[in-house]
């Protein structure tokens, strides 16, 4: 219960800031709902065939290929995951991963957002520490707290909680809606320690 509660919890902290975040094309949208929709229908094969078709019609949208990963993940295959995770990494040199607000991100971002998701917290964290802390700093400029916030729900929901207090202890600093000392709180009422609770 509690890890719900602190999941949407994120959700809440990151919607006001989706205007930072890569995934704001409304075609791009549409795609991964019909995709999922699909997936949800029992049509994995469909869903597929969608984002091929798509990828091979605009090689430049490499998103497709990192939901494409994705879907090869959950389905188990992990070898055929990790080539497409792969080939969206390559090919961001070619074509780079250019959102709606004219910004340019690292799909890395974008694949770990998505593990994040679907609450394969170790994998987000294997691709989101990937990304330099250049790129963090420019996607974040305007809530500087938010990476260390989202690297402390992603470790704490990856029941590493001494590694989740390291970024609550960075963000709290900043974080002026007192969620990162909330989460902070629980993970010491956990250990026990009233006092620091």
């Amino acid at each position: 219960m509690k890890k719900i509660l602190i999941f949407l919890l994120v959700l809440s902290n990151l919607s006001f800031a989706t205007q930072n975040l890569p995934v704001n094309s409304k075609e791009i949208e549409k795609i991964i709902d019909e995709t999922f929709e699909n997936i949800d229908r029992g049509n994995t094969q469909k869903a597929v065939a969608i984002l091929k078709k798509k990828i091979s019609e605009d090689p430049s949208k490499i998103i497709y290929k990192a939901v494409l990963g994705l879907i090869y993940d959950r389905l188990g295959k992990k070898n055929e995951a990790e080539k497409e995770f792969n080939e969206a990494v390559k090919l961001q040199e070619k074509y780079p991963f250019i959102a709606e607000d004219g910004e340019k991100y690292d799909i890395r971002f974008m694949i770990g957002m998505l593990y994040g998701l679907t609450a394969d917290y170790t994998n987000a964290l294997k691709w989101l520490n990937q990304v330099n802390e250049k790129e963090y700093n420019e996607m974040f400029k305007d809530e500087i707290w938010l990476k260390d916030f989202l690297f402390g729900i992603f470790n704490y929901n990856n029941d590493n909680p001494e590694e989740a207090k390291k970024y609550f202890l960075k963000s709290y600093i900043y974080d002026e809606d007192g969620s990162s000392e909330n989460i902070l709180g629980m993970i010491y009422l956990d250990e026990g320690n009233q006092k620091e609770a």
